[in-house]
């Protein structure tokens, strides 16, 4: 008698499932509420002036590209490469939750951190985290870091921006880093229409 042979999942169905779970990392905690206190207890500044879509952008890209300067070595921010079976989410997309949701969006951009091998990502995540809370960010979730399959989230003053790196299996064998920003809900237009 035979052991019935386990099969591996498909490449495309892999794919699709870590595309799902990098899309969360990105923009899971982003928050469509005006509340912008957190579950530790802290408060982002609130009086802040309303962004427009293209001020998130700018601003996330901004969060991602200090943080890799700040990494040794330093990564290449890239949507995708080759080896990489599906691109990064850098989109703005509805919000879905709170008062307005339906009229409001969320501003997401991620980056794959190319040019770092696998065995300097425990170095990496070491470095992200230090760097974060040295920005005294608010860590809200932290896994794996000095590992080679770290995953950080966190909570960025003033705007309140949710901020991520993670381990993706994207690119066998060794899997690759990703890191990402998200805004709160926004108005499309940076304001609400007359009538809100």
């Amino acid at each position: 008698m035979t052991t019935p042979r386990i099969a591996r999942p498909r490449r495309a169905w892999r794919a699709g499932i870590v595309a799902v779970l990098l899309a969360l990392a990105v923009a899971g905690t982003a928050g469509c509420s005006g509340d912008s206190s957190t579950h530790h207890g802290s408060k982002v500044n609130n009086s802040q002036p309303t962004m427009t879509p293209a001020q998130a952008a700018a601003y996330a890209e901004k969060i991602l590209q200090d943080t890799a300067n700040a990494l040794s070595p330093r990564p290449q921010l890239a949507t995708s490469s080759a080896g990489q079976p599906y691109p990064i989410l850098n989109d703005t997309t509805g919000c879905i939750d709170g008062p307005n949701a339906s009229e409001m969006v969320v501003v997401s951009r991620g980056y794959w951190l190319n040019g770092i091998a696998a065995h300097d990502y425990a170095t990496i995540s070491k470095q992200v985290l230090a760097y974060w809370k040295s920005l005294h960010w608010v860590i809200t979730g932290s896994r794996g870091v000095g590992t080679s399959q770290p995953a950080i989230t966190a909570v960025a003053p003033p705007y309140a921006f949710s901020v991520s790196m993670s381990w993706s299996p994207a690119a066998d064998p060794g899997g690759q880093l990703s890191i990402g920003a998200s805004s709160v809900c926004l108005w499309p237009h940076g304001a609400p229409s007359s009538g809100q």
